[in-house]
């Protein structure tokens, strides 16, 4: 992957052109769409095992990946008086691991997006629980916030010869009382007063982000789609937002006068589902694939009455979505190798529907299937590739994802992103002769409306030059 291939996916969309009278005009250039995972190979200390995780991410036209930058695994686990944390040359800090994260996936032509969570146990607040995970007890906004300043200083392009990164995550779904507690509080104990302490914490981390170069891009925490009743185990995602934004939960999405404002670029979102892509939330609060239009309108409604900085439209990235593909892993509720392929697509687009400009799969490879099945942490297969490194028919998915909607006037709509630059042509299974043809770009969206006759079941896919996309069925 060339380094011009790679900035031209962060460049505005281009028209689309005509190239003839029997090719197709494509719609209006429609919204781009990063593709990329999160995965914890890519931040291993085993050479081997991260660049091959980097290198399949390059072979299914990957954007962008998630690395892991665990403050408390960079930062000493004292702090003395020497030690000068906003310094990113302060002896004290080991960077080795990260920095060779970073310099591999530059190499590759790879954005990267720097994921800082786990404050050092110094920077933790007093009287941490048994129960609380060391380095998520309410965590130091200031110590955060010089972290975050040494951070950006060292990949900014200018220090010691490292790669310029641009994008930075300030936490991992702080709405989890596994990941930043105290959750709740108040005099009934159902506040979620964890939203007063994350937005310090941002407004510190966008501070210290930017400090070092302007053009930085903070990205929020990206919330679990789903929580637990007040003053339970998990604050759900919009009890989380509203409040953070300053919008009151009722339907016009009202403003709250003279709250504090919070400081961010894009606002991220796990929408990791239960069931097929099109399954929504039960609970009205939680935000699943087609749910996330309802996190978008409370950012909307924010945006319109100032309550977020900067004043300006933001992004919104979906950060981690997965399903465990059967086989490995034989649990009934996974789906087969296909059917993983097709709902990886369906809620790309999905969510690209609803103004997700980004999404990021978990797990490039496969983790060992340990022989139970079902999910956790450590029995994760829900990667394009077999951890052997065979692909999956989810790898050809994600290197050229196709899609075909139906609708209500006759006509139907094929979306995806095309590996190439040059003619598109959608073919249907067990014919010659092409249905459609139209001008795409690489790396870039496509969304085309055709006519389809008939009325019985088809299989049409794109192809570009030697590129051929997975066969979708139409109904």
């Amino acid at each position: 992957m060339s380094f011009g291939r790679a900035a031209s996916r962060l460049l505005p969309i281009l028209i689309l052109l005509v190239l003839g009278l029997q090719v197709g005009t494509a719609d209006a250039a429609p919204h781009n769409m990063l593709l990329g995972f999160g995965d914890i190979k890519y931040a291993s200390p085993k050479e081997a095992v991260r660049r091959d995780a980097l290198d399949k991410t390059v072979a299914v036209d990957g954007d962008i990946v998630r690395v892991n930058a665990g403050w408390g695994l960079i930062a000493p686990d004292e702090k003395t008086p020497s030690f000068d944390p906003r310094d990113p040359a302060s002896p004290e800090y080991d960077w080795s691991r990260l920095d060779a994260a970073v310099q591999d996936a530059s190499d590759r032509g790879l954005q990267i997006l720097l994921l800082v969570q786990n404050a050092p146990t110094w920077a933790e607040g007093k009287n941490r629980p048994p129960d609380a995970f060391p380095g998520i007890w309410k965590p130091s906004p200031k110590a955060l916030g010089d972290f975050a300043t040494a951070l950006a200083r060292r990949y900014s392009g200018t220090f010691e010869g490292l790669p310029r990164v641009r994008y930075f995550e300030c936490w991992g779904e702080a709405n989890l009382k596994v990941r930043l507690a105290p959750l709740w509080g108040g005099k009934d104990g159902k506040k979620p007063i964890v939203v007063d302490r994350y937005r310090k914490m941002l407004n510190a981390f966008y501070k210290g982000i930017h400090s070092a170069v302007k053009s930085n891009v903070v990205v929020t925490a990206a919330l679990s789609p789903y929580g637990a009743q007040p003053g339970l185990v998990n604050v759900r995602p919009l009890q989380f937002w509203r409040p953070l934004l300053c919008v009151k939960d009722n339907k016009q999405l009202s403003p709250v006068r003279h709250c504090k404002k919070v400081h961010f670029d894009v606002l991220a979102h796990n929408p990791i589902g239960h069931g097929p892509p099109g399954t929504k939330a039960v609970d009205h609060d939680d935000i699943s694939v087609p749910d996330l239009h309802r996190l978008v309108d409370v950012l909307r409604a924010s945006e319109k009455a100032h309550n977020v900085k900067p004043a300006v439209r933001h992004p919104v990235w979906a950060t981690e979505l997965w399903w465990e593909s059967r086989p490995p892993d034989p649990y009934k509720g996974n789906p087969g190798l296909m059917k993983q392929a097709a709902w990886y697509t369906k809620a790309n687009y999905m969510l690209w529907r609803q103004g997700a400009s980004l999404s990021l799969l978990l797990q490039v490879i496969d983790l060992p299937y340990n022989g139970t099945p079902g999910r956790g942490d450590d029995n994760l297969q829900t990667g394009v590739y077999f951890e052997d490194g065979t692909p999956k028919p989810s790898a050809t998915a994600m290197r050229f994802p196709f899609l075909v909607d139906s609708r209500k006037d006759g006509k139907v709509v094929v979306w995806g992103k095309s590996p190439a630059s040059g003619t598109l042509a959608v073919t249907e299974k067990g014919k010659s002769k092409p249905v459609e043809r139209f001008h795409v770009r690489a790396d870039r969206i496509f969304l085309h409306k055709i006519r389809l006759g008939g009325k019985h079941k088809r299989q049409l896919r794109a192809e570009v030059g030697a590129e051929k996309s997975l066969y979708w069925t139409v109904r």
